[in-house]
């Protein structure tokens, strides 16, 4: 499991599903879906990956597609750290 991975599902099971377990939470698990974000855990799932991982989620990027499962979520994050990533090998050039 990537780090990045852990460190989302450690979250949501932390803040979201007190009590659940590794196994219940799938990483195609529709998090909206079945009430395990709202709105208000919406914008603290965005804040957690804000901070921990040093990117900014844009409001168009906050949908189903990025943010609807742990599978989303990880491809959003690993897209922009790339991103980032190139970005500032550009600027060291």
């Amino acid at each position: 499991m990537s780090d990045i991975r852990r460190k989302i599902r450690q979250f949501i099971l932390t803040e979201f599903l007190q009590g659940g377990s590794q196994e219940e939470l799938k990483d195609e698990t529709p998090l909206r879906g079945l009430g395990i974000l709202d709105s208000m855990g919406l914008i603290q799932l965005i804040n957690f990956i804000e901070s921990e991982f040093k990117i900014e989620v844009e409001v168009l990027e906050a949908d189903d597609t990025n943010l609807g499962t742990i599978d989303g979520i990880v491809a959003l994050i690993e897209k922009k750290l790339r991103v980032k990533e190139n970005q500032e090998v550009k600027l060291k050039s």
